[in-house]
């Protein structure tokens, strides 16, 4: 029987992912966690270490009262399985600002002519919540990778902009949409602009091999 997993994120890039590379070893779902996330400061790479453990506090209590509310009413308890992650793209002129989600098309803009013809940095953490145990197992993972823009011009920006690819996404752009034209992966995986630890992914599949051994 596959191991059940709880993506606890609205990403649809997390979620296409996950199923384009664990669906024969599990069954995934994707679920937002509950709640605001807290505000953050500091290096960006702090920032996504404490939006991470900001994410694993909400995903323990998530799952405390979904499992209580399964007894309650006899009905099917959630995943023991839990995976949380958070991305975040360093803005090249400033170590301490991350550039989030495009409000709208001008603030997608303006990020573009930020990356334009820069190099950045890419935070993703990832956290596994393993709550098969009486006290929870919780890995978390934190990489980086360097993404490089090419020149943006009009018309580029244009293509960019009317794809409507930059919605929902850091830094406004999509490493794996139409923004692969115009990027260079210089260092780290893939994954990592994605959305994913790498390292989180190994370790997933360890937990759904052990699993496995021991149906």
């Amino acid at each position: 029987m596959a191991r059940r997993i709880r993506l606890a994120s609205a990403s649809s890039r997390r979620l296409d992912w996950l199923t384009n590379h664990l669906l024969s070893q599990a069954e995934i779902e994707a679920i937002p966690l509950v709640g605001e996330e807290q505000s953050t400061d500091g290096e960006v790479s702090l920032q996504v270490t404490q939006v991470l453990d900001d994410k694993i506090s909400r995903a323990r209590l998530q799952y405390f009262l979904e499992s209580q509310n399964a007894v309650e009413h006899d009905s099917i308890p959630p995943p023991n399985l839990w995976v949380v992650s958070d991305t975040l793209v360093e803005d090249p002129n400033d170590i301490s600002v991350a550039l989030g989600q495009p409000e709208n098309e001008l603030s997608a803009l303006r990020m573009l002519l930020d990356l334009s013809g820069c190099r950045h940095l890419v935070w993703s953490g990832t956290a596994i919540l393993d709550f098969e145990h009486s006290e929870p197992m919780v890995t978390r993972f934190v990489e980086s990778a360097i993404v490089e823009f090419e020149t943006l011009d009009e018309s580029s920006l244009n293509e960019l902009l009317s794809s409507g690819s930059w919605k929902g996404k850091a830094g406004g752009y999509d490493l794996a949409g139409h923004a692969a034209s115009f990027t260079q992966l210089v260092e780290g995986e893939e994954v990592t602009v994605l959305g994913f630890a790498s390292k989180a992914i190994e370790e997933i599949r360890k937990i759904i091999d052990y699993s496995d051994s021991n149906s």
